[in-house]
């Protein structure tokens, strides 16, 4: 158990019943070096994480990288890491909608029930993770696809696609409900022939995201008898946007990416704690105007000093996760190019 007042109700729990306490002696613990930097931007900061994880003559899964919360360090970071091929995994779940896979069978389930007209149709079989897109041919087929609009149909549009892919479309034309689409849809093996750097990360991820929406649709069926396209489409959104993702990753040497919450179960040799920013990391919580304070301690409710005592203890425990070097850094700017202040340490 952490020494903080958040743990002190559960200290007393389990001092009640008979069993031996003993103290962790923090002085044991070896001192990491803890170094400073300062980037203009958060992109720059990010950027800069990343060339120091590469200086740092370790395996990437020695190097843990910590965040207040997912936005917004977590998308920068993916670009920055990215662009200097540092693999990492990132302790996040998406959105279900925002997966590239479900994407793609979202935009067709919306093309048939346009009856297949062509431009919405277009919009689906250009995604990447389109089989025709994925098989190079993309532009060539938009292009015979837009000399012919305005058009509809599976028919008058499969003359357009390369000849493998008639059974394609022969098969689209006999789905008659959105499950049946989406089911056969899903079971399509994806070529791995024309494997670029955007679908790589979709192929990883498309094994999750079928299981993620062959559950959405198991829990509509269980709430409702309907099949009929439009109504069953429109209940199924709502099930899917209030879904996440999360895709498992089993590489064993990658940087790790984790919010403070989670920083409390790790112990790494090189840590990054980033966004130091005044009111941000830690952030300030301001009392309720509804409801007081003084009103909440009667009713046991938490107040804006308890979650300020919870900030400072994320803080504090960040900044405790390193055994080597601990890196704290922080932009300058905001996106405005204004001057924000940093934290002091």
């Amino acid at each position: 158990m952490p020494t903080w007042c958040g743990a002190e109700s559960t200290l007393e729990s389990l001092r009640a019943i008979p069993a031996h306490e003993q103290p962790f002696d923090a002085t044991t613990k070896p001192a990491p070096t803890r170094i400073h930097f300062a980037a203009p931007t958060l992109d720059q900061e990010c950027v800069e994480i990343a060339r120091r994880i590469l200086d740092a003559n370790r395996e990437f899964r020695d190097i843990g990288v910590i965040v207040r919360s997912e936005d917004p360090y977590v998308p920068a970071l993916r670009t920055a890491f990215e662009r200097f091929g540092i693999p990492a995994r990132f302790y996040f779940g998406t959105p279900l909608r925002d997966d590239p896979t479900i994407r793609y069978l979202s935009a067709l389930t919306e093309a048939m029930l346009t009856g297949w007209e062509h431009e919405a149709t277009l919009k689906a079989l250009r995604m990447d993770a389109s089989p025709i897109e994925q098989s190079g041919h993309g532009d060539e087929f938009e292009v015979k696809v837009i000399k012919n609009l305005p058009n509809r149909g599976l028919d008058a549009l499969k003359p357009h696609a390369p000849r493998r892919f008639q059974t394609f479309f022969d098969q689209l034309a006999k789905a008659a409900t959105v499950e049946q689409l989406m089911t056969w849809t899903a079971n399509q093996p994806l070529s791995a022939s024309n494997l670029t750097h955007n679908i790589i990360p979709i192929l990883r991820a498309r094994p999750a995201a079928l299981r993620a929406i062959a559950d959405c649709i198991a829990e509509l069926k269980s709430l409702t008898a309907t099949e009929e396209p439009h109504e069953f489409w429109r209940e199924l959104k709502i099930i899917i946007d209030a879904a996440t993702l999360r895709v498992p990753d089993h590489r064993r040497n990658v940087v790790h990416v984790i919010d403070a919450y989670e920083a409390r179960q790790w112990s790494l040799p090189v840590v990054f704690v980033c966004g130091l920013l005044e009111r941000q990391f830690p952030k300030h919580h301001s009392e309720s105007p509804i409801l007081s304070d003084e009103a909440r301690r009667p009713l046991r409710l938490r107040t804006a000093a308890d979650r300020n005592q919870e900030e400072r203890f994320l803080f504090d425990l960040a900044a405790t996760r390193a055994t080597s070097k601990l890196v704290l850094s922080y932009p300058r700017l905001n996106i405005k190019a204004e001057e924000i202040s940093a934290r002091s340490s």
